[in-house]
This record gives structure tokens, C-alpha cells and sequence, in this order.
């Protein structure tokens, strides 16, 4: 704090001779020479001006009688003496302006002192609280770390289930399928003529009836084993979701996140989805039944719907970059989504048209797909169905997003 300017040092003025016969006249007596002594002895020792209360307490000195009879009052003594304009006083009066500020800074001094010592007080609870938030979050840490370990573990049993359930009951499909082709070619054959070294249509009618039983029990056993691959999808995909939320709640915790602004809402309905992925995701087409399908959708999650997009997103990438060296499951699996690399034949022969749509003047067949969300219904579950395109002459090689919302009919519909 900048000392403020002091007023220029007064230089002191010599007083003229006192004319003692001049201010009181004769004074045989000697009182006037006795006050005007005491006056000046009692202004010098004392620091300040006699008056009437100081001295009429006060026993030998000059009372106000005495004043008055002499000079004719205290005012009259003080103008006389030429004490009005004393620098000794004057320097005295600035001597205790100066000290009264001093006294002032000085409290103002030891009240911040103490504010600083009550801040300091605070400072350490509160660094000791700091203290034990921090340990307590590197405690927070281990757990998470064990348990997004064991997490992991988990994972990756998850995903092979998902893949020896996919490929049983693939071969369970194709079972069934064959079943079915020799069912009916027995059934030719016992419509028609019975030619030489034919089985007899007694023969023939169990034959039919044996392999309508295999093909029955090869459908049950292919719906079972699709049920229990989409609960295993169901399971891997809840695990990619503890893991991703502890790899996040990690991530808050051993570094500071940068400030990411407000969050975006999420879409209202899966066509906003849809329409938001569709203006800002590089690395996907989408067809116009798309945007069709998301509008008819009534699935309650739209924010899932955005999410897995950009999942898949992340997955076209690498995709229009060519040979991705790995299988595109396993990726996606990686990326959080729960993912079918196709449908059976026996699901595109009966639902064909399903499954079909047009794209830049061709048609095409969806296959591989995105399972979303758990539990039955429209609004509960949903599907991304696409196409992964190799290239050719007319359009490069591309993720085309054909068909977003509700489940296509499949052998569990």
C-alpha cells in the first residue's frame, strides 16, 4: 500500500520578545508573571494548553479567579502567550493524528492476522479432507481395477459362448434344412408312380412322417440354441457396458477430464437418432428405409440408438480402410455392440422380402445386424440392420445402415 504524500515540513518561526508590562501591565504582585511561567512550564512539560478543569483541580497552580483578574479570561491568557499559533503544539496535534492511524493500522493489521490464521485453520481441515477424499478414491481405484479385471475375465467368456452358440446353431439350421429338402423329396416319391425296387408307401409315409419329426425337432433345437445365443448376446453386451462405465469412472479418477462443454440431449425418437447420425458420421451410408423404419420405430431408448451408431461408425472406419485383420465380429464386440454377422437361410427363404430394400437404383439383402436393448417388444428392443459392402464398379466399398427399429421376422418371431 503506497504511503500517502505528506504535506511539505513547516519551518518554525522565532517568537518576538514577551512584553510582560505590555500584556499585563504593572504587576507588583508578580501574579501575572507567575501565571505566564506556570503557562508556559504546564504547556511544555504537559504537551498541551492549560485551562480551567486541569488547573482548579490542581492545588499551587493558578486558579481561573486568577486568570480572569489578571488577563481577563483563558482565551485572552492563550492569545497573549501566542499559544494559538505555537508550531510546538501544532507539531504536537501532528504527532497524534499520526499516532491514531497508527493505532489504526495496527488493529487493521492484527485483525487480517487473525484472519489469516482462521484461513490457514481452514485450509488444513480442509487439506486433510482433501487428504482423505484422495485416499479414499485411490481405494475406489483398486476396487475398480479388480473388478473391471474380473469384468474383462468375464468378457471373454462371454464371447466364446456367443461364438460356439452361433455356430451350433447354424449347424442346427442346416440340419433342419436338409431334413426338410429330403422330407419332401420323399414325398415325391411316394406321390407318384411306384416304380421297380421303389419303397412301398407304407415305407414311404413313415419315412415322411420320421424325417417331418427330425425336421421338427431340428427346428426346436435351432430356435433353443438361437434363444440362448441372444441371451448370451444379452449377457456379453451388459459386461461391455460395467466394463465401459469402469474404464470411465477410471478415467475421472487418475486424470482429470478435459472441460467437454454441455452434454448433447438426447434424440427424441429414433428418427432424430437416425437424422443426427446420418449428418455428422462419415463413415456410413444410409438408405432411405432407414430413415423409414427409424420413423415407425417406437423404441424408448433413441440415445442407444445414436450410440450403437457411432459404435458402427467406428467399425466402418476400419472397414473402408480394407483388410481389417481380424474377423469383423471380434471388433465389434470390442466396440460395445451386440452383433450378428447374419441371418440363417432358412430366415431369408421364408421372409425374403423382409429383408430386401433399394439402394442407389439396386436392391439389396440385409444381413448382418445390431441387437438393441432387452426384454419384449417394440419399445423394448430394437435392430440395425446393414450391409457390408465389398466394392465394385458403381458404388466403392461401403457400410450401408438399411433398415433401423423395429425386429425383422426371424425363426424366434
Amino acid at each position: 500500500m503506497a504511503e500517502p504524500d505528506r504535506p511539505p515540513e513547516e519551518e518554525p518561526v522565532a517568537p518576538d520578545p514577551l512584553d510582560l508590562e505590555r500584556i499585563a501591565g504593572e504587576d507588583p504582585s508578580g501574579r501575572a508573571a507567575w501565571i505566564l511561567l506556570e503557562t508556559y512550564r504546564w504547556t511544555v512539560l504537559y504537551g498541551e494548553a492549560p485551562y480551567d478543569e486541569v488547573w482548579d483541580k490542581r492545588e499551587g497552580y493558578p486558579s481561573t479567579k486568577d486568570v480572569v483578574e489578571v488577563f481577563g479570561g483563558w482565551e485572552d491568557l492563550w492569545e497573549l502567550t501566542g499559544l494559538y499559533d505555537s508550531y510546538y503544539l501544532r507539531a504536537l496535534d501532528a504527532a497524534d493524528e499520526d499516532y491514531e492511524k497508527f493505532l489504526a493500522e495496527r488493529d487493521e493489521l492484527r485483525a487480517e492476522r487473525q484472519a489469516m490464521r482462521r484461513e490457514a485453520s481452514r485450509l488444513r481441515d480442509e487439506r486433510a479432507k482433501l487428504d482423505d477424499q484422495l485416499r479414499e478414491m485411490r481405494r475406489q481405484v483398486e476396487r475398480a481395477k479388480e473388478k473391471g479385471g474380473s469384468a474383462q475375465d468375464a468378457l471373454t467368456a462371454e464371447r466364446a459362448r456367443a461364438e460356439r452358440a452361433e455356430r451350433r446353431a447354424s449347424t442346427a439350421e442346416q440340419e433342419a434344412e436338409a431334413a426338410a429338402r429330403e422330407a419332401a423329396r420323399a414325398a415325391e416319391r411316394a406321390g407318384g408312380g411306384a416304380p421297380a425296387g421303389a419303397i412301398s408307401s407304407e415305407d414311404a409315409e413313415a419315412r415322411i412322417a420320421e424325417l417331418r419329426e427330425q425336421l421338427e425337432g431340428a427346428e426346436r433345437f435351432a430356435d433353443a440354441l438361437t434363444e440362448q445365443l441372444h441371451e448370451a448376446h444379452d449377457r456379453l453386451a451388459e459386461r461391455d457396458r460395467e466394463t465401459a462405465e469402469l474404464r470411465r469412472a477410471l478415467g475421472r479418477v487418475e486424470e482429470a477430464p478435459p472441460d467437454a462443454g454441455e452434454a448433447e440431449p438426447e434424440p427424441a425418437s429414433v428418427l432424430e437418432a437416425v437424422e443426427r447420425a446420418a449428418a455428422r458420421l462419415t463413415n456410413l451410408r444410409f438408405a432411405p428405409r432407414a430413415f423409414e423404419s427409424a420413423a415407425d420405430s417406437p423404441f424408448a431408448r433413441p440415445g442407444l440408438i445414436l450410440e450403437n451408431l457411432e459404435r458402427l461408425d467406428e467399425l466402418a472406419a476400419r472397414y473402408l480402410a480394407g483388410d481389417m485383420g481380424e474377423k469383423v465380429s471380434d471388433v465389434a464386440f470390442r466396440l460395445g455392440m451386440n452383433w450378428r454377422g447374419g441371418i440363417s437361410e432358412r430366415t431369408r427363404t421364408r421372409y425374403g422380402r423382409e429383408y430386401s430394400f433399394t439402394y442407389e437404383g439396386r436392391t439389396w439383402e440385409l444381413g448382418p445386424h445390431l441387437r438393441i436393448g432387452s426384454g419384449q417388444g417394440a419399445g423394448a428392443i430394437a435392430r440395425i440392420y446393414l450391409v457390408l459392402h465389398a466394392g465394385d464398379d458403381e458404388i466403392p466399398r461401403s457400410v450401408i445402415v438399411g433398415h433401423v427399429g423395429r425386429h425383422l421376422p426371424d425363426s424366434t418371431t
